[in-house]
């Protein structure tokens, strides 16, 4: 028989016409070898199941007929049992299986896309979604997925525990390990490990979210942020180490590497390049505060601080009155502002607005007059009335009145009962009303909260003005340095170099803001 074969063999390479060289058919005469000049051929009932040719080697799996057909690889000792096939191609599926044991570690079919060894194994599809439209790639990536379905695991063990979750794109050695939760991103190795019921998540970076179990709408960037989070909601992570022992919190906002690294509670906002107590912007999303320094206090709603010491702050304490902003600088070797600001350009402008009362507890100084304006009285609504303050080399305070002479032409001018305390040094003076007083006089200085005048007419109104020199403590131990010398930094600048005919880049105000803005540069 086999010099029979080999002999068509033979004819079948040297024949160029295409004719049967050689058939063999079963008991019920259908063909189930055909050697032609064209190659050979395996039929089954008529039907070509597998072609070998000088052009082609090909499978043909039809099921029209009810027959279950696939075309395998296997190995020798499949034959004896021990052994699966390490290829199998059906009209649904392609499968490839390797290992001692046979393990499955491709499998593509029209439903899922799997590639690694078991990935994918569990997967079960039925319905028009269930256990479908998943991709997943690496050695028992979603190995336990039953029912789950357009999830896309990548690396190994990527989705392991994943049985029915949904919608998750998970990508990285272990990341999603546990996760059952659906409308995930988890991109890093061991990124959103523990997730279980946990959704609408997104987790990037090495162990982010490690072991945070449930939760939704986070959002985790860096190197093993929040990892150290079992639950919350809704929170906002961004930076290695960033809310690392943050356990449960909810509403946070945490920007920058270690940024609120401790913080355990809800809703804080922390900007930071370090794990620290005073970072560069802190606040509080439910009392709606925020401060720039330091922990905002729940008193302001903006809370600025510049301080080589802290600690000089906290005894400033002004009641409870809530601030809107409440901004502090302390430096011992150099000039502090708690606010610097500065306007310029075309039209008004102001480096500081304020509508209502402003209180100051310090000095006011100015580099030109105050001036005070307010609606004409006589064109309140075109026009502008401006005043000038009144200047002085000495803290004055001034106080004026009308009085009327006795019928021995005298007064006596009552001052309140702290007159005395609060001032010193009293300059005095008086104008007759309706006709001349050349004897007008005081007649007594002021002592016991009054003083006298004399030398009127009977009946006669005379208007006084007293000033006088403060003399309380304040004033006492903060008195005017009238000539002083400008820094050594500020020297050879100006106040106003513009009424000096200089330019105004010579102005202290001007030096000031580019070293400011130096140091936001650097």
């Amino acid at each position: 028989m086999k010099q029979v074969f080999a002999m068509f063999l033979i004819i079948f390479i040297v024949q160029s016409a295409a004719e049967t060289l050689f058939e063999v058919k079963d008991s019920s005469d259908h063909t189930v070898l055909n050697v032609s000049t064209d190659g050979l051929a395996v039929m089954n009932q008529g039907d070509t199941i597998m072609v070998i040719s000088t052009t082609e080697i090909k499978a043909v799996i039809d099921d029209s007929k009810a027959l279950s057909r696939k075309f395998s690889v296997s190995t020798t000792s499949a034959k004896k049992g021990v052994y699966t096939d390490l290829f199998d191609v059906t009209l649904g599926s392609a499968t490839m299986r390797g290992g001692s044991f046979g393990e499955r570690y491709a499998d593509f079919s029209p439903q899922n896309m799997f590639l690694g060894l078991d990935a994918g194994v569990a997967t079960t599809p039925s319905g028009t979604t269930s256990g479908q439209f998943n991709v997943f790639l690496g050695n028992n990536a979603g190995i336990t997925n039953y029912s789950g379905y357009r999830n896309v695991f990548i690396g190994e063990n990527a989705g392991r525990k994943n049985y029915s979750g949904y919608a998750n794109l998970i990508i990285g050695h272990n990341a999603g390990y546990n996760n059952t939760g659906s409308q995930n991103l988890f991109i890093g190795g061991s990124a959103g490990y523990d997730n279980t019921t946990g959704y609408l998540n997104t987790y990037v970076g090495n162990a982010a979210g490690y072991k945070q179990t449930s939760g939704y709408y986070n959002t985790y960037l860096g190197y093993t942020p929040a990892y150290y989070k079992t639950g919350g909601n809704e929170n906002t992570i961004l930076g290695s180490f960033a809310g690392l022992n943050n356990s449960s919190g909810s509403g946070n906002v945490f920007i920058g590497y270690s940024a609120g690294y401790n913080e355990a509670g809800s809703n804080k906002l922390y900007i930071s390049n370090s794990d620290t107590s005073t970072p560069l912007i802190h606040g509080d999303f439910s009392a709606g505060n925020i401060g720039l320094g330091k922990l905002a206090s729940t008193s302001y709603r903006l809370d600025v601080l510049h301080s080589t010491s802290a600690g000089n702050f906290e005894a400033n304490s002004y009641g409870t009155a809530t601030r809107g902003l409440y901004a502090r600088a302390y430096n011992g070797t150099s000039s502090n502002y708690g606010i610097f600001a500065s306007a310029s350009g075309a039209g008004t402008n102001y480096a500081g607005y304020f509508s209502g009362n402003v209180y100051v507890t310090g000095n006011l100084y100015a580099n030109d007059y105050i001036e005070f304006k307010s609606d004409h009285p006589l064109d309140p609504g075109n026009k502008i009335l401006s005043h000038s303050s009144v200047s002085s080399n000495e803290m004055l305070n001034v106080y004026s009145g009308n009085v009327v002479l006795d019928e021995e032409g005298n007064a006596i001018v009552e001052m309140p009962d702290w007159f005395e305390a609060y001032n010193a040094e009293f300059r005095y003076q008086l104008t007759g009303i309706g006709s001349s007083a050349p004897g007008l006089f005081v007649s007594e200085e002021l002592k016991g909260g009054r003083f006298g005048i004399g030398g009127g007419n009977p009946g006669m109104k005379v208007s006084w003005m007293v000033t006088a020199v403060r003399n309380d403590n304040y004033a006492k131990s903060n008195p005017i340095q009238i000539v002083s010398d400008k820094k050594d930094n500020e020297k050879g600048y100006y106040l106003t170099p513009e009424v000096f005919g200089k330019s105004i880049d010579i102005g202290i105000e001007n030096m000031y803001e580019r070293e400011a803005g130096k140091k936001q540069n650097e």
